[in-house]
């Protein structure tokens, strides 16, 4: 947890995503990037598949709700 802390702390615009903003692996970081350089942010990004110390249960999430797949359909 003390990585995602200074990752967040670190960083005003920060994305967990699967890949990278050139890369993007789903749907809603592939949006998320593009709005953030079409409006000129720089932004921080860490990609969740490249970094094991993020375990998936505590990733963080705009919602508070734990984190889905891109082809899950649950709520």
């Amino acid at each position: 947890m003390e990585i995602i802390k200074q990752q967040i702390e670190g960083n005003p615009i920060i994305l967990y995503m699967k890949g990278s903003p050139n890369q993007p692996q789903c749907g809603f970081p592939a949006r998320a990037t593009q709005v953030l350089m079409a409006c000129g942010e720089r932004f921080a990004y860490v990609d969740i598949h490249a970094n094991p110390e993020i375990p998936a249960n505590r990733r963080p999430t705009a919602t508070g709700r734990p984190s889905r797949s891109c082809g899950s359909t649950a709520n």
